[in-house]
């Protein structure tokens, strides 16, 4: 199988220029990025969809979102295991895991949200740029917000997935997840808070059963897949996609009885590629897309904004279509600079405030 996996992954040694040479890493981190590829990819072609021709098909994007919650729940459990094998003191463990998550997310946000101002005259508040879990950020900025209620539970569902097991960790998601879905069908509205996909906490549902993804995978007893597996629960997670459309469905979003089968689908369909068979097509560029996902995310509708203002980009326009997949490719490499200079910025920032930090304790 791993022969085969690196023959498919191969044309990703094209890409060493922009910094996306995946020769040598791990066959689930391509994976992961591949996935994130995909993922943003769709969120792009959604949102660019509705602004150019109907909006019956943008809301979509927000279920694709999905495997951003879940592969960040992922990448989560790795992070907090690394931690508390460095440090054993808990207090500076989740002080530094926070920090780390802070100077991650926010440093483009504050630029995103900046130039989201200018280009398409929207307001925020400080508190917006704090990535304010309380109160959502407007617009696809609430992704954030999300992310952030996400990271602030993610030490809390560490600890149990290693008191519990990942058995009866599953069993506890899916229990929560019954009992959202009972308040979404009986039309309790009064108890639904941070809906996500119609159900209360959705996001965090997501993200709970990404951090138990890497206990499930190394218990080979239990886990197994063939080549089968993962087209299948990518074609469901397809469907059910599809079916949220209102131009090809008869009702507006995804209906609430069908929001626990896509959460399902997007939990399987990960959970059987990162751990499963895979022949990836394209796998170098998408891998590459994935890497840099969140900046564009934050940037892309912004990129958007300005060439409608420049007239390139116009409703119903055949010529805009063109010349907008003819420039994505410099709004993407002005996105990965950006994240790199952002990424690299923040871990210097890091080892120097950790330096500050140890020579304070050594005195005291």
């Amino acid at each position: 199988m791993k022969s085969e996996t690196i023959r498919c992954l191969s044309p990703s040694s094209l890409l060493g220029l922009l910094g996306g040479d995946f020769a040598g890493q791990s066959d689930t981190l391509v994976v992961t990025s591949y996935l994130k590829g995909l993922a943003i990819a769709a969120v792009v072609a959604l949102h660019y969809t509705g602004a150019l021709f109907t909006d019956k098909v943008s809301g979509s994007a927000n279920l694709v979102v999905s495997v951003f919650f879940l592969l960040s729940g992922y990448g989560i459990f790795y992070s907090l295991e690394n931690r508390v094998r460095r440090q054993r003191a808990t207090g500076r463990m989740l002080l530094g895991f926070y920090a780390s998550r802070a100077v991650r997310v926010l440093p483009l946000l504050w630029v995103a949200l900046l130039l989201d101002s200018l280009t398409s005259g929207r307001v925020y508040t400080p508190a917006d740029f704090s990535g304010n879990p309380v109160f959502p950020i407007p617009f696809i900025y609430w992704f954030v917000s999300y992310v952030i209620q996400c990271y602030i539970a993610a030490p809390v569902l560490w600890v149990l997935l290693k008191r519990v097991g990942w058995r009866r960790y599953s069993v506890l998601v899916l229990a929560f997840l019954a009992v959202t879905y009972a308040i979404s069908v009986t039309s309790l509205d009064r108890f639904a808070v941070y809906e996500y996909a119609h159900l209360s906490l959705g996001h965090l549902i997501l993200f709970s059963f990404g951090m138990a993804i890497p206990t499930i995978v190394s218990d080979r007893k239990a886990f197994r897949t063939d080549k089968y597996t993962t087209p299948m629960f990518f074609v469901f997670f397809v469907l059910l996609l599809v079916f949220s459309l209102p131009a090809v469905a008869p009702w507006s979003s995804l209906p609430v009885y069908l929001a626990p089968l896509f959460l399902v689908s997007v939990s399987a369909f990960c959970l059987s590629a990162i751990g499963g068979n895979r022949c990836l097509p394209l796998s170098g560029i998408i891998a590459l897309v994935g890497t840099y996902s969140y900046s564009v995310y934050l940037f892309h509708l912004i990129f958007y904004f300005a060439l409608q203002r420049a007239g390139i980009a116009e409703r119903e326009s055949f010529a805009s279509i063109i010349l907008i997949v003819l420039l994505l490719p410099i709004f993407f490499f002005v996105c990965l600079v950006a994240e790199k200079a952002s990424t690299s910025a923040c871990d210097r920032l890091m080892a120097w405030t950790g330096r500050v930090f140890r020579r304070l304790t050594e005195v005291t």
